[in-house]
């Protein structure tokens, strides 16, 4: 019983972090594309785009190291 528990509360951990990763993913899609519909992208902006960008790879490469699929 033990063992089920332990998956139910990581099946639910793990689904939380896939919606977590898929908003950082869109949120720096939508900055990259405001960035790139910009004719005169200013600094802040572009640092939050860097920001978002680096944040949704450094999860998504902590996903593949905990073998967590998008499909669960």
């Amino acid at each position: 019983m033990g063992l089920f528990n332990k998956q139910s509360l990581k099946d639910k951990y793990d689904k939380k972090f896939i919606s977590e990763l898929n908003g950082l993913k869109e949120k720096w899609q939508y900055r990259k594309n405001l960035a790139d519909l910009s004719a005169y992208p200013n600094f802040e902006s572009e640092i939050e785009r860097k920001i978002s960008e680096i944040k949704y790879f450094y999860l998504f490469k902590e996903a593949k190291i905990r073998k967590i699929t998008a499909k669960q």
